[in-house]
């Protein structure tokens, strides 16, 4: 099977998406597939290269950043490039939430690739920029397209399924449910986790945005130090737009023990997992969350915001829900509250945590019924 995926950014830039689409891919290297993936790039930078057996084309466009992520040179690629959309069997698009996505939909179904296309959304139904709410207001009426060619819809979550059936007219039968997956091993039974109350380890992993919620743990942390005098350290992991008013809220609350830790290896973030007590992730909107999978799989209580495709981890034990927009007292009460119990987490839901080798097979048995099926050409 040869599959090819896109979406405007891959590895080693850092995302969700862009960790789907190298984990599949990679997957599908091992199992004995091609695996080929096209992205976006505004950099002088190599425009083929090989990355653990997948062939990557990073297309050259300057201007996409500034235009929604449309690209102006995505015809010239198509055209000195026409045989990787001849030669694959699948083309899989990634992402509602990039321009770049419906061009593309529209653009390959106008080329007569409509048949082969399946369309992974992440749907979170919301900007989350005044700019991005009033511009997602309009892309809607546009967008149907995106949902109407595809042969297929994946999405990651119940909660994603059921929010682009609200919002858009598709078929039930046009969509399957696919979670996503984690890198680390899951245990098959329950641990009990105790806190020292020497020090208090807490970890956020992911973007840098607001809608992440971090600020909410920031302002609680310095209350939970105000009231308990216990002390907490807070590693946040990760990079984005919102990061310079984090670091100015933690220097407004005087908070010593936060550390912006930035983009770390794969060996340091399964240490810091390992290592904390508490992970932390108080998001508006997510369509799935692989971090939540990644902590629950390490044993680290896993404290979330009751919002969105999020309240799916709350029937897995060690995963701990609170309301949205989260109360700072409420926060720092449950944080203190945690250091007094002990906490069973696990076993899990193997429908809801699964491996990327268990997530690849599924996407493989879903390619190749299509496949069969003689809807792909």
């Amino acid at each position: 099977m040869n599959l090819l995926s896109i979406y405007k950014s891959y590895y080693p830039e850092s995302g969700g998406i862009q960790s789907v689409i190298k984990n599949i891919s990679e997957n599908f290297i091992e199992i004995g597939h091609i695996a080929k993936v096209i992205c976006l790039t505004d950099k002088e930078t190599i425009n083929f290269e090989t990355i653990n057996g997948v062939e990557v084309f990073r297309v050259k466009d300057s201007s996409f950043k500034h235009l929604m992520d449309y690209s102006i040179n995505f015809s010239n690629f198509f055209n000195d490039n026409k045989y990787l959309f001849d030669e694959a069997d699948i083309i899989n698009i990634h992402s509602y939430h990039s321009f770049f996505s419906w061009q593309l939909i529209r653009f390959l179904d106008k080329k007569g690739y409509g048949s082969k296309i399946v369309f992974t959304p992440h749907y979170e139904g919301i900007g989350f920029t005044p700019m991005k709410r009033f511009l997602h207001k309009i892309y809607k009426y546009i967008a149907n397209s995106s949902f109407i060619i595809p042969e297929k819809i994946v999405c990651v979550s119940n909660f994603e399924k059921n929010n682009l059936c609200k919002s858009f007219s598709i078929s039930l039968d046009k969509i399957c449910v696919i979670p996503n997956g984690i890198k680390y091993p899951i245990p098959n039974r329950s641990v009990l986790k105790t806190i020292s109350r020497d020090k208090i380890k807490l970890l956020y992993v992911g973007r840098i945005e607001e809608k992440k919620g971090i600020q909410y743990c920031l302002k609680a942390i310095r209350y939970f130090v105000d009231v308990y005098s216990l002390d907490i350290e807070f590693n946040i992991v990760g990079s984005g737009s919102f990061l310079t008013n984090l670091k100015d809220i933690s220097e407004n609350y005087r908070l010593n023990n936060v550390h912006f830790l930035g983009k770390v290896t794969d060996e340091e973030l399964d240490n810091l997992y390992y290592n904390s007590d508490i992970f932390l992730l108080l998001s508006e909107s997510e369509a799935y969350g692989i971090v939540v999978a990644e902590s629950l799989a390490h044993g680290v209580i896993t404290i979330i915001s009751k919002s969105t495709a999020l309240v799916e981890f709350l029937s897995e034990n060690g995963c701990i829900g609170i309301n949205y927009p989260p109360n700072h007292i409420e926060l720092a009460n449950l944080i203190y509250r945690l250091t007094l119990e002990e906490v069973v987490i696990g076993p899990f839901n193997k429908n809801k945590i699964c491996s990327w080798n268990e997530v690849s097979r599924k996407y493989e048995s879903m390619y190749r019924e299509l496949i069969n099926d003689g809807n792909f050409s």
